[in-house]
């Protein structure tokens, strides 16, 4: 009678255990959706309008800060708090009226400046960005993309 009970209290306890699991995932609303850890690289593009053969450089900083870099070349404007050596949070690139900037996040603000050859401004606009996820990416964030920003020349 002993193995009968001890059958009976297993079975008890399977069930007691897949009721469990049955109402916690009624409580968590369903399965959790696992992200992974993997970074993802966000691009904004710049369009100056103009005469823009004499541009050396375009710039993106965010609202905290953080300015961006030339893709591949030694970085000199950083994040805040840190030194010249460390690579920039934003990496630009392009030439004459395109540019586009590599970021791991997307800020709500940022500025753009442009500069001539001798350091000197040809143009600034700061504008609020507004960041659509780029495809199937709504359960975990992932890469997003916003409209081209358009910057006058002087």
């Amino acid at each position: 009678m002993s193995s009968r009970i001890d059958h009976s209290r297993k079975k008890l306890s399977a069930l007691v255990g897949v009721f469990v699991v049955i109402m916690l995932s009624g409580c968590t609303g369903g399965a959790a959706t696992v992200c992974s850890a993997v970074g993802y690289i966000s691009t904004l593009s710049v369009e100056l309008t103009g005469d823009a053969t004499q541009i050396q450089e375009v710039r993106l900083c965010d609202g905290d800060g953080a300015c961006s870099g030339l893709d591949g070349v030694d970085p000199t404007v950083t994040s805040p708090g840190h030194s010249g050596e460390d690579i920039p949070l934003y990496t630009a690139s392009g030439s004459g009226n395109s540019w586009s900037f590599k970021m791991p996040n997307e800020p709500e603000r940022v500025s753009i400046t442009a500069y001539y050859a001798d350091g000197s401004t040809a143009a600034e606009v700061t504008t609020d960005v507004v960041w659509e996820d780029v495809g199937d990416t709504t359960d975990c964030k992932g890469p997003a993309k916003a409209d081209p920003i358009i910057v006058p020349l002087i």
